[in-house]
């Protein structure tokens, strides 16, 4: 029998975060790794390491969500 998407499930986990937690983490990483912006056009140059390639993606998410609060 093979396995469906209705019979294999897997735990889904929701995170809710406030604009405050949004901002917090967005100012952490840009005080660290510089703003999005930056990362691109650094990665668009140089390439980026894995750790500011993961804080670009993150800076990414976080300009996402926090259009929801605009």
């Amino acid at each position: 029998m093979p396995a469906t998407s209705a019979s294999v499930s897997y735990p889904v986990r929701r995170v809710m975060w406030t604009r405050k937690q949004l901002v917090d983490k967005q100012s952490a990483l840009t005080k660290k790794y510089g703003s999005f912006e930056d990362l691109y056009a650094r990665s668009n140059a140089y390439g980026l390491s894995l750790d500011e390639s993961e804080a670009m993606s993150e800076l990414q998410h976080i300009k996402f969500l926090m259009k929801d609060f605009d």
